[in-house]
């Protein structure tokens, strides 16, 4: 009978040890890392490494505009975003991630869409800029005044391609957007006097989160990732 004891006792104790420790993986909290991405990049490889780490951590992947990427890292709304350069940097951690070639986007009908060489930025001087002019400072020193003068502008990719193709002017994408979003009404053309797009990681530098820096190289990690 002891010697029965002894072997069951060997092997209960074996299950209680089990036991206690899945209801301990069960019990731990999921720590939530939210990222967003601007159109056209990816955070999909960076997000698999961060809770393959971890299993107890989550990353959320949302979409983010241009006009909104900032704010939702000051409002804590997102912890971390792959945000499209220029920026205002008060109050924010940065890390570069990477850089892409930029291109005009033009209404089918344009001639500039119909050359075979590419855009230069004198070219479009006399074209109506779709969007906010701080994103491209290059153009706005060399626009006629009449085109500088605000007009339509558009927020979200989709907003710009239905402006373009409604023949109201032009916009400026980078490469990973303009390959993502495509329509028949619209031409994308390279423009070879123009530098490319930075791709810079931001958080909120006031705010002490392990999670979110652990993400953060994750991401930095997986930078060839970023894009398809």
């Amino acid at each position: 009978a002891g010697k029965q004891l002894l072997t069951d006792a060997h092997f209960l104790l074996a299950e209680s040890k089990a036991l206690r420790q899945r209801l301990s993986r069960v019990a731990e909290p999921t720590v939530t890392v939210t990222v967003g991405v601007m159109p056209g990049l990816l955070a999909t490889a960076a997000a698999a490494a961060f809770e393959d780490d971890d299993p107890a951590r989550r990353a959320v992947v949302v979409q983010v505009g241009w006009a909104e990427q900032v704010d939702v890292v000051r409002s804590g709304d997102v912890d971390v975003v792959y945000a499209r350069e220029p920026i205002d940097r008060n109050g924010l951690g940065t890390a570069p991630l990477l850089e892409e070639p930029r291109d005009v986007v033009l209404p089918a009908t344009d001639p500039l869409a119909k050359k075979k060489r590419p855009v230069r930025l004198a070219d479009l001087a006399s074209r109506r800029l779709l969007q906010d002019p701080a994103t491209l400072p290059e153009w706005y020193a060399i626009a006629t005044p009449e085109h500088r003068r605000p007009g339509q502008m558009a927020h979200t990719v989709e907003e710009k391609l239905e402006l373009v193709a409604a023949q109201a002017g032009f916009v400026i994408l980078p490469r990973s957007t303009t390959s993502f979003y495509r329509r028949p009404d619209v031409r994308v053309r390279p423009i070879e006097d123009i530098g490319p797009s930075q791709v810079t990681l931001i958080w909120d530098a006031a705010t002490d989160n392990p999670a979110r820096d652990a993400f953060v190289s994750a991401a930095l990690a997986c930078r060839t990732q970023t894009m398809e």
